[in-house]
């Protein structure tokens, strides 16, 4: 038998500003569907559901022009073909507050599709346990927003995306089998400085993370993975009027890893760093850092069999444009390449080599 709740609060031009909507729903059995919808100052919507293919679905809408709207949600399934779809938003002239979204996921089949168009320091914590996970973030227009995905089982999937707004938090942790992260964080207008961190660890075989920095004056990137056939491409690009300062770290142990760093900014003073270490074999580390006035500082360090530095996009050196610029490269093991490009003044390269049949080559200009 297919369950179906609908429930709507809406609150008046009448309603005092201090009022609340608060609505619960609980659901067992097959065929579940359960959907929310709220207008006013104050949301609060909890859905519990347990059973084989739910649906949960949450609109949370914020009105009020006297205080900051706030909107929460929880969101909890257990069982099979689950999926999960949450909006919050805000009325034209509402005072913008915080939104808040935790959504937990426990099965086989599960999906969680989170949407957060404006708001300060809102928060979204997805959890799912099992196989063929995927969550779907996105916060736009937000200030200071954060977004946590945790994902464990098979085939995981995270896209989070944080787009027009003053900065950003995302953590991305997956534990399992072919899993994929892909971050992006960007802001267009350039009208201020922006800082935004991004976290991703995995681990496991047949990992991918991706993330992308766009226009961000000071943009922080972390990667780990722990496993064999892993990706980690990080993409770091300013077109802001302020001077850039890029950080991205990337950490690999297994076999047949590839490490992309591009760090790049668009007519200003750049500020880029990038430290790539990989433990095992087949290893492959590529670079590009590119500004008008460098500064820029690179360390790499590998450790195993036929590990490799080369440049991005098919180059095959390294690249540090710019002035300034410190590259610090220690191979450990056999069979070794390091071949770095250097173009501007005021350079330093240290290369360091231990075992057989390894090259290196240096190019300043």
């Amino acid at each position: 038998m297919r369950n179906l709740l609908l429930l709507a609060a809406l609150a008046l031009l009448a309603t005092p500003a201090f009022a609340q909507n608060d609505a619960s729903v609980d659901q067992d059995g097959t065929g579940n569907a359960a959907a929310i919808s709220q207008t006013g100052p104050k949301s609060t919507a909890q859905i519990d559901q347990s059973g084989t293919s739910n649906s949960g679905t949450v609109d949370q809408v914020g009105r009020d022009t006297d205080s900051p709207v706030t909107n929460e949600t929880f969101l909890q399934q257990v069982g099979e073909r689950n999926t999960a779809e949450i909006t919050q938003r805000f009325n034209t002239g509402a005072r913008r507050g915080s939104n808040d979204v935790d959504v937990r996921q426990d099965g086989v089949d599960n999906g969680a599709r989170v949407r957060q168009p404006g708001g300060f320091n809102s928060e979204v914590d997805v959890r799912q346990s099992g196989n063929e996970n995927r969550a779907d973030v996105l916060q736009n227009n937000q200030n200071q927003s954060v977004a946590d995905v945790n994902q464990t089982g098979e085939r995981n999937r995270a896209f989070t995306v944080q787009s027009k707004g003053t900065g950003g938090m995302i953590d991305v942790d997956q534990d399992g089998t072919d899993n994929l992260a892909d971050v992006s964080q960007s802001r267009t207008d350039g009208n201020s400085p922006v800082f935004t961190m991004a976290t991703v660890f995995q681990q496991g075989t047949s990992n991918t993370a991706t993330v992308d920095q766009v226009s961000s004056s000071n943009g922080q990137a972390d990667v780990r993975q722990d496993g064999d056939l892993n990706e980690a491409t990080v993409t770091q690009f300013n077109k802001t009027s302020f001077d850039p300062n890029h950080q991205a770290s990337v950490r690999q142990q297994g076999t047949s890893n590839l490490a992309v760093v591009d760090q790049s900014a668009d007519q200003v003073a750049a500020q880029n760093v990038a430290d790539i270490q990989q433990v095992g074999t087949s290893n492959a580390a590529r670079l590009d850092q590119d500004g008008a006035e460098g500064g820029h500082t690179a360390d790499v360090r590998q450790d195993g069999v036929g590990n490799v530095l080369e440049g991005v996009g098919g180059s095959a050196f390294a690249l540090q444009a710019g002035d300034g610029q410190s590259l610090t490269v220690d191979q450990a093991g056999d069979m070794n390449r390091a071949q770095v490009s250097q173009i501007g003044t005021g350079h330093t390269a240290s290369v360091s080599q231990a075992g057989t049949g390894n090259t290196a080559v240096v190019t300043q200009q």
